[in-house]
């Protein structure tokens, strides 16, 4: 800014540069809003939960545009942060919900209710876990009980695979009456066994 002389005052008074002034004001602001905005990171879900930001670092003390604009940057910011915060959390939720499915497709409801109201908790209280972390937490609680089911599961299919081992069926060969093997049946013979086959 150029220093220009007011007529009736004793000494040089800087002129009041308003266009200076506000590009200067505008610049700052642009500035601290692109420092304070959370980008997303890349990928923007993490596995099992991204690790915690620090907080932004308190404006330079010998910065007297910074200081000023400041408390209204902040104000601005605060509101967004907290909605990306709550936007990554639903999304990490989300892709700890597929993996959990995927990984426990033969998981009982009753168990995967549990999980699920165990997971609600603590997510509500701020310390979201991981729902296979809660899972087994739920069935080391539990291990007597998921232990006897498991049992009567593994009998219950022992027992279906003897009983299918013992009443199965023959073979489609057998079943229609040819035991012959067709790789060593000459043209006639093979022509013979087929004769009012249907398949």
């Amino acid at each position: 800014m150029a220093e220009e002389k007011v007529e009736g005052s004793t000494g040089a008074v800087p002129a009041f540069d308003a266009t200076a002034f506000m590009g200067e004001l505008e610049g700052k602001i642009g500035a601290m809003l692109d420092a304070r905005v959370p980008q997303p990171a890349q990928p923007a879900v993490s596995y099992p939960y991204g690790a915690i930001k620090p907080a932004p670092a308190a404006p330079a003390a010998d910065d007297p545009m910074g200081t000023l604009v400041d408390p209204y940057v902040q104000r601005a910011v605060k509101p967004l942060q907290e909605q990306v915060a709550q936007a990554t959390i639903r999304a990490q939720s989300a892709e700890d919900l597929a993996r959990f499915r995927a990984a426990h497709p033969d998981l009982s409801p009753e168990l995967a209710q549990k999980v699920e109201q165990a997971f609600g908790r603590l997510l509500e209280a701020g310390t979201p876990f991981v729902r296979e972390d809660v899972l087994a937490w739920e069935m080391g609680k539990n291990f007597d009980t998921y232990r006897k089911e498991a049992d009567k599961r593994e009998q219950a299919e022992r027992d279906r695979v003897a009983a299918a081992a013992t009443a199965g069926g023959y073979s489609p060969g057998v079943a229609n009456g040819i035991n012959q093997d067709f790789n060593t049946m000459s043209d006639e013979q093979l022509a013979l066994a087929l004769k009012g086959k249907t398949f």
